[in-house]
């Protein structure tokens, strides 16, 4: 069983869907983007913008934003409904 403690990194978007499918519901996606900053070099790289992702973070300030941004990012996935 994974946790939210579990952060698996993959890139592919055929290969995130499996996994979403696997787990249904006990899984979100997060894309973490940094603007002004092209990856380039592999499939892997190139295509991870073309999946619907259920979280994007926009990596666009300092550290302590970022640490804002995940720490909302875990109050929203674990808040009660």
């Amino acid at each position: 069983t994974l946790s939210l403690h579990d952060a698996l990194p993959i890139w592919e978007p055929e290969e995130i869907q499996k996994f979403k499918n696997y787990y249904e519901d006990d899984c979100v996606t997060l894309l973490v983007r940094r603007p002004n900053c092209q990856v380039k070099g592999n499939y892997s790289d190139e295509s991870v913008e073309n999946y619907e992702y259920d979280y994007i973070v926009e990596n666009n300030s300092g550290l302590d934003e970022l640490k804002q941004a995940a720490e909302k990012f875990i109050f929203d996935v674990t808040k009660p409904f």
